[in-house]
């Protein structure tokens, strides 16, 4: 069974604004409570956790921001929903390239995220690995055959 914990969700709500903020897909904080329909007091309760976002808030950010219903409510998948179409306010439509990249980012850093996880489950030292780094590359040789084996390395 798995149990959905609103204080988790609450702050994965969090993480997919800040997202939206930092790489301009929405302008400001207000633009985001405007497209939400509630206000900005609200919104700022929500931010600095002393209120719950709720099921309207997390359907209008999957709805509106294109995040994944799934990763916001359990923290497994992609930020984004695969199919890569972000509403945006008229504004911002001219930035239909940076978004592309965004999206394009954001599953590279999955895709990379989850090589990772191969290498520290087949090596013994538990480290982030950068393969352009002679010294990281020895670290990760336990790894090597079997990243050789899957086509990774």
């Amino acid at each position: 069974m798995l149990i959905m914990d609103k204080v988790l969700i609450n702050n994965r709500f969090i993480e997919a604004i800040s997202f939206i903020l930092s790489n301009k897909i929405a302008k400001n904080k207000a633009e985001i409570s405007n497209n939400f329909g509630i206000s900005a007091s609200k919104f700022s309760e929500i931010l600095n956790n002393r209120m719950n976002a709720g099921i309207e808030l997390y359907s209008n950010i999957s709805e509106i921001y294109n995040i994944s219903a799934d990763w916001l409510l359990t923290g497994k998948g992609n930020m984004f929903k695969s199919d890569n179409k972000i509403s945006v306010s008229s504004e911002n439509t001219n930035n239909k390239e940076s978004l592309d990249m965004i999206v394009r980012l954001v599953r590279e850093n999955e895709r990379l995220r989850m090589e990772n996880e191969v290498l520290k489950k087949h090596s013994s030292t538990p480290k982030y690995y950068n393969f352009d780094e002679p010294e990281i590359l020895i670290a990760a040789e336990p790894a090597v055959p079997y990243l050789k084996k899957k086509n990774i390395y």
